[in-house]
């Protein structure tokens, strides 16, 4: 939604035409990454602060985080330009 638009912001205009996009599923690409997290992060005594500062985080849970980001970031790209390529309304149209 345009920064600009008042509230409320996070809903389309009614009468607004809306496509949701799932993509596959990409499960066996996180789960090893996620489950590289929890081990590193297993038995961590010291407190991390919420998040943006994380301040006191290890090295390795930095990193892991990351990666995760990276290939999410990734995935929901390709998505995006695999309904691109399909055209305006392919969503819709169950292509």
């Amino acid at each position: 939604m345009p920064e600009t638009r008042g509230w409320p912001r996070f809903l389309p205009r009614l009468g607004a035409e809306i496509d949701v996009v799932f993509g596959e599923p990409i499960t066996h690409r996180v789960r090893p990454l996620l489950n590289r997290y929890a081990a590193s992060s297993a038995g961590l005594t010291t407190t991390i602060s919420p998040p943006p500062d994380y301040v006191g985080e290890p090295d390795v849970l930095r990193q892991a985080r990351i990666e995760i980001a990276a290939l999410l970031r990734e995935e929901v790209a390709a998505l995006g330009r695999r309904v691109q390529a399909k055209g305006p309304g392919a969503a819709s149209a169950g292509q």
